[in-house]
């Protein structure tokens, strides 16, 4: 659910609130030595996920629970782990960050690892046009098509006809 501030609400804005701004926080008013150590446990927490140091990640991020780039550091370890983390974890990851670029970015990776599995149901639980590739939009054809929809044939006549090469994933 997407929270608005009541100025927002009254002037008819579409932008939403932070997870700070959700929680009360005001970033701005953290004392400068706050802010140093968020920013120093950021660079640890960064410097952990290219280490591949889970254990020590998830402490940092425990202690980043207000920062404004926590999300950089959750998508990163997402993304390097997108195949053994649980569907939860992925779900929540873009339920709080809908709508942004890590979501989108995220979204991708997954699936196009679902495709390479050929786990179809799922790749049509996380696939949505905004994936408009020509490769994707092929991907989720075949997924519809495995799932039992036969639509899907006739849409994906329309990539087929046309006067060059499609990439490999078109391939029948």
């Amino acid at each position: 659910v997407t929270t608005y501030s009541a100025e927002q609400q009254n002037e008819g804005a579409i932008v939403p609130l932070t997870r700070q701004q959700q929680a009360g926080i005001d970033y701005n008013t953290l004392s400068e030595s706050a802010k140093q150590s968020q920013r120093f446990t950021y660079k640890a927490a960064k410097s952990a996920v290219k280490k591949k140091q889970l254990i020590a990640v998830k402490a940092h991020l425990a202690k980043l629970q207000d920062y404004p780039l926590k999300p950089y550091i959750e998508y990163q370890l997402l993304s390097q782990q997108h195949k053994t983390t649980s569907k939860v974890d992925i779900d929540q990851f873009l339920t709080e960050n809908k709508d942004s670029l890590l979501a989108d970015k995220l979204t991708g990776r997954v699936l196009y690892f679902l495709a390479e599995q050929q786990r179809w149901e799922d790749f049509n639980r996380y696939y949505t046009s905004g994936f408009s590739s020509t490769p994707m939009r092929c991907r989720s054809l075949l997924a519809r098509y495995n799932t039992g929809d036969t639509i899907a044939l006739d849409e994906a006549a329309i990539l087929w006809n046309v006067g060059k090469s499609q990439a490999k994933t078109c391939d029948p």
